[in-house]
């Protein structure tokens, strides 16, 4: 135990203990001049005034919080989640033309899951996906409840669980990419039939 009555001009070059707690039960151990402005009040508290600096690994058995910004200046510039070949990876991207934030799904699920926070421990059931997918759920509990956006290395694929794709609800659709013969096809071989504004319209398809 180092108590209070360690002279202030004693200086030590090594310090061997086997516990350190602060004065009395409710003293946090304090390293700097200042004092706690968190309500450290456990002698097995400890407050630091200056910086702190550690080599190896760190662990925080419990939650962490911080009051500033969290800078990630280092060369791997990233949040990690899991593993990097199975969790997810928030980096800093500077390998593209324009540095930019980037998210990394993994390749165990492939996945990257939004819902509600209460529902996080619902299995939603997705199955491992070949691609990077993003999955959206509704607010319910519902593993079929979910649009899906996605590329099958052929196609840009939007879909979803259960109900309507519906687009627009709230305005035009513009289908971009979309142009129009100026002398209008006959042949067709059919047409499929699409639901616009609630009434179905029927698309003729080329033969």
């Amino acid at each position: 135990m180092v108590g209070s009555n360690v002279e202030k001009s004693l200086f030590l070059k090594e310090l061997y203990v086997t516990t350190i707690v602060g004065e009395g039960p409710t003293a946090p151990i304090n390293i700097g001049s200042t004092g706690t402005s968190h309500t450290l009040v456990s002698s097995s508290d400890l407050y630091i005034n200056g910086k702190l600096e550690v080599d190896g690994i760190s662990f925080f058995d419990a939650n962490a919080a911080f009051y500033g910004t969290i800078q990630l200046p280092g060369a791997a510039n990233k949040y990690l989640y899991g593993t990097e070949t199975s969790g997810s990876i928030l980096p800093n991207n500077s390998s593209q033309t324009v540095n930019c934030m980037n998210i990394n799904t993994g390749t165990t699920s492939n996945t990257l899951l939004i819902c509600e926070h209460d529902d996080r421990a619902y299995d939603f059931a997705h199955t491992q996906q070949t691609n990077p997918t993003i999955y959206l759920h509704s607010a319910n509990q519902s593993a079929t409840e979910w649009i899906s956006i996605t590329h099958d290395q052929t196609d840009g694929v939007i879909d979803c669980g259960t109900g309507t794709l519906n687009l627009g609800a709230t305005g035009n659709v513009n289908f971009a990419g979309a142009t129009k013969t100026g002398t209008g096809d006959t042949a067709t071989d059919g047409y499929v039939t699409m639901e616009v504004a609630g009434a179905s319209v029927k698309f003729a398809t080329v033969a």
